[in-house]
């Protein structure tokens, strides 16, 4: 006998809700993991490619906030304090971002993050 498919909107056996939970829960990367796994469920492809886009953005922008930090406390210690103050604020941003993209997901909710609809989609429809 041969195994029968996964039912449609599984990714790998889980269910659809679940997943799209799971995709923002390490923040881009596993957003990256199930944009890879997720093959059935377009919701779910959404909220991973979603997860990769925004919270890929966000972890860039900290890094090179905390990267422009380090040469500027040698220079000047005030604009180290800003960078410093930007990496955190857009922290905390993609923190209250992910509580909310977390809790969308877990209501079957496709909610687009203003401005990144068609990127996302791009990324998602590519991953079919």
């Amino acid at each position: 006998m041969s195994e029968a498919a996964p039912p449609a909107g599984a990714a790998r056996g889980l269910d659809p809700r679940a997943a799209a939970v799971l995709a923002y829960s390490a923040w881009w990367v596993t957003g990256a993991l199930f944009l890879l796994i997720e093959r059935h469920d377009a919701r779910v492809r959404f909220h991973a490619a979603q997860s990769l886009v925004v919270f890929g953005a966000i972890s860039a922008a900290i890094a090179l906030a905390y990267a422009a930090a380090l040469p500027l406390m040698l220079i000047s210690a005030p604009a180290a304090r800003v960078a410093l103050w930007l990496a955190n604020v857009t922290w905390l941003t993609g923190a209250a971002l992910w509580v909310w993209l977390v809790y969308t997901a877990a209501r079957g909710e496709q909610w687009a993050v203003p401005g990144l609809n068609g990127a996302v989609a791009r990324l998602a429809a590519r991953a079919a």
